[in-house]
């Protein structure tokens, strides 16, 4: 019995050790940075070849990256295990259940080399099996065959819906060459089938064809203005091209569609953060949250991008308030480059770029002042003000035809815009269309009877007309308002 009692203390003994020095090991890693960090060059390698992965689940030892799509899901999870890492695949598409695999490597194989080896196992493993066991690597998998459409296209040998069928099944069991040729045959077919580009624009992304992707999603749009899932899918192409902003107008498309789509904050959060816009992509993250509040990837993004928003919105205001300052003094350079801080700290800071482009309006840089209003309209095409700073500094370059654009958008964003309609009347003026400049100086009294400018360009242009009268008066009104030069015409010509 002493023998026996003696080995189970040694026994304990061991086991102690080993959990002690396991723990040691663990709090090691963990202070290194943990998985993250050991294992960075592993996490972007998979993210090279499967670009639309993101982070959706983190602990220091354990790692999940996923992507997900109309038609499914896919999702890495990576496990440090102090000697291996193990990486498990899994993934569900329409039509054919859920598919696993998995791996276990040394902990200090060559990371880049594991993510090449996943990436071609499973690139053959999608190309050869479709959906069949595919050896000792592999879990359960569902066992599916590809839909026979061929009966429908024997009967209807002209029935591009049935291609589409074809290609989408195609898609489902990941065999997106031959997916292309499918929606090929259907476009062939309906030149005009929004449903097929859409999804052979899928297939293209997922052979990573992006520019091609983005020019079938394009022409999805075109057909169907109101296609969402083909703004949604141009935005994420858009986003793995690093086309942020673009992408950002995809996703603000979609949102306008469908309040509720909670995938396209997510991602247009994603992008705004991106571009340094803290407070954009929160307020995104936020939304997020609203409309899936178990969604633990939106919470953790939420709260990063919190406290980046609430430093950048610190440093922000003091940039702002010494530009402003700065304008109330005339000192314009001064207040620009203020506002070229405040553009480095977040280059979607869409209120600098606008006072910016006033600024430099003020000191005649009619040109930079035309691509900050430009930068405005990017970020938000329904400002209607940067459409009229534009119209205006476009004047002064004698872009009339141009000018003329840029503030018939203002009227149509905001029709209760006095000073759109006036300087609306002054680039007719310069185009010798001095009835419409009086039409619109008229619209901009209507809409402020103190607006003494519209007042005397109207007698102005009266006068020319060969209407004394009315001229006289207009300029005497003016005068009354306080716009002194009104008085020098009407000692010239009314008296």
């Amino acid at each position: 019995m002493a023998i026996i009692g003696l080995i189970l203390f040694i026994v304990c003994i061991i086991l102690l050790y080993f959990n002690r020095e396991k723990r040691r090991q663990i709090t090691q890693f963990n202070i290194e940075g943990g998985i993250t960090n050991k294992y960075s060059s592993l996490i972007n390698s998979l993210k090279h070849y499967f670009p639309l992965l993101e982070i959706h689940k983190y602990q220091p030892e354990q790692i999940t990256l996923a992507s997900y799509e109309h038609s499914g899901y896919e999702k890495f999870f990576i496990q440090w295990n102090i000697n291996t890492v193990r990486i498990s695949w899994e993934s569900e598409q329409l039509g054919s259940g859920k598919h696993y695999f998995k791996w276990s490597f040394d902990k200090d194989y060559n990371q880049e080399k594991m993510a090449e080896g996943i990436y071609r196992e499973l690139n053959n493993y999608k190309s050869a099996h479709f959906g069949s066991s595919a050896g000792n690597n592999t879990g359960n998998s569902t066992s599916r065959t590809i839909p026979d459409f061929n009966k429908t296209n024997e009967i209807k040998p002209l029935d591009a819906e049935a291609y589409c069928k074809r290609g989408l099944a195609r898609i489902a069991f990941m065999d997106f060459s031959v997916a292309v040729q499918e929606f090929n045959k259907a476009i062939e077919i309906d030149s005009r089938h929004a449903k097929a580009y859409n999804n052979r624009g899928n297939a293209k992304q997922s052979l990573q064809d992006y520019n091609g992707a983005i020019k079938d999603f394009s022409t999805a749009i075109e057909i169907d203005p109101r296609y969402e899932e083909a703004y949604f899918n141009r935005g994420l192409v858009k986003k793995i091209l690093q086309d942020y902003e673009g992408a950002i107008q995809d996703f603000t498309k979609v949102i306008e569609f469908n309040p509720t789509n909670q995938r396209a904050y997510f991602y247009r959060g994603i992008a705004k953060d991106s571009l340094k816009d803290y407070r954009g992509a929160f307020n995104d993250f936020d939304n997020a949250l609203e409309i899936s509040p178990y969604d633990t990837t939106a919470r953790t993004r939420r709260d990063e991008t919190e406290t980046k928003a609430k430093l950048q919105d610190s440093e922000l205001k003091t940039y702002w308030n010494q530009g402003n300052s700065k304008v109330e003094h005339h000192d314009y350079n001064g207040a620009i480059m203020d506002y070229n801080k405040a553009i480095e700290i977040n280059p979607r800071y869409i209120n600098a770029y606008f006072v910016r482009g006033m600024a430099k309006t003020n000191i005649k840089d009619y040109s930079g002042a035309i691509l900050d209003f430009s930068k405005v309209i990017e970020i938000n095409p329904k400002h209607a003000e940067a459409y009229c700073g534009r119209g205006m500094a476009k004047t002064e370059l004698n872009d009339y035809q141009g000018a003329l654009q840029d503030i018939n958008k203002t009227i149509e964003l905001d029709p209760l815009d006095e000073m759109a309609y006036y300087g609306r009347g002054l680039v007719k003026d310069f185009l010798k269309d001095q009835r419409g400049a009086i039409q619109d100086y008229s619209k901009a009294i209507e809409l402020n009877p103190q607006y003494a400018e519209a007042y005397y360009r109207r007698g102005f242009d009266k006068f020319e007309m060969g209407d004394k009268n009315g001229a006289c008066l207009d300029m005497s009104k003016a005068g009354e308002l306080g716009l002194m030069k009104a008085y020098d015409f009407i000692r010239n010509h009314c008296n």
